[in-house]
């Protein structure tokens, strides 16, 4: 099975949520309750909206409130899992 056909039948109500990598971590936890979704998309606007990472609900839970980080100040950047796996959608689940 082709990658995109797969993601149609799984992501059929769902939608992609992007975020800069320079927000906060407080505009990432408010956009996350307005899109009801548990993880944002990191991209860079400065590099024509390259992707970057990604933010979760775990990031916020396990790199902010330990740490006592103040979350209107910490970069989605500073918290973000860097280095995302990707495929293309013209590849097989096989691949």
């Amino acid at each position: 099975m082709i990658i995109r056909d797969l993601l149609e039948k799984v992501l059929i109500n769902q939608r992609l949520v992007i975020i800069d990598q320079k927000k906060s971590a407080t505009e990432a936890a408010s956009s996350m309750v307005k899109n009801k979704c548990g993880a944002l998309l990191v991209c860079d606007a400065n590099k024509d909206g390259t992707l970057v990472g990604i933010v979760s609900e775990r990031d916020l839970a396990f790199r902010v409130i330990p740490k006592n980080l103040n979350p209107k100040k910490t970069t989605v950047s500073d918290i973000m899992t860097k280095n995302v796996e990707t495929i293309s959608p013209k590849k097989t689940t096989h691949d």
